[in-house]
């Protein structure tokens, strides 16, 4: 559903994928901060870091999340293995998403499994159909942008 206002957020993100583009990272690369930016998030959450810290983390991990697309295409190194890759991570982050909130005591275990299934529904879903020829983009609630939005 937030996939149709893209054009709101994009160019920010042009913006902010700029210095990756000239220095010509491979989006690859970008991906793997972005999972290891989720990673430094949930440590900092165990550490009990702070609101603060905790937050630019969270933040950093899907603004990141958000510039390996932007980077690929921009320097026409669109690969199955990037996107593969991609989603992969996007799902280890999703899960480090959920996790921190039953952390951070805003959710129980019950309501972590829920979440959780509910996000790899929601992208399964979506792959399957995509992979069927069917587009899906801004269509059904629960795009990994208006997740990200509500464990925000």
């Amino acid at each position: 559903m937030l996939s149709k206002y893209k054009y709101l957020i994009e160019p920010i993100l042009k913006l902010l994928s700029q210095p990756f583009i000239k220095l010509n990272v491979d989006p690859c690369t970008l991906s793997l901060a972005g999972f290891i930016t989720s990673l430094l998030y949930v440590a900092s959450v165990w550490l009990k870091a702070g609101l603060g810290v905790i937050l630019i983390l969270y933040v950093t991990s899907l603004v990141m999340d958000s510039l390996d697309g932007i980077v690929a295409r921009y320097l026409g190194k669109v690969t199955t293995f990037g996107a593969f890759l991609d989603s992969t991570l996007d799902r280890l982050s999703d899960s480090i998403y959920s996790y921190s909130l039953m952390e951070l005591g805003v959710a129980n275990v019950y309501e972590f499994t829920v979440l959780l299934i509910g996000s790899y529904m929601v992208s399964y879903s979506r792959a399957r159909a995509e992979g069927l020829g069917i587009k899906m983009a801004g269509v059904g609630l629960g795009e990994r942008a208006e997740r990200g939005i509500i464990i925000l």
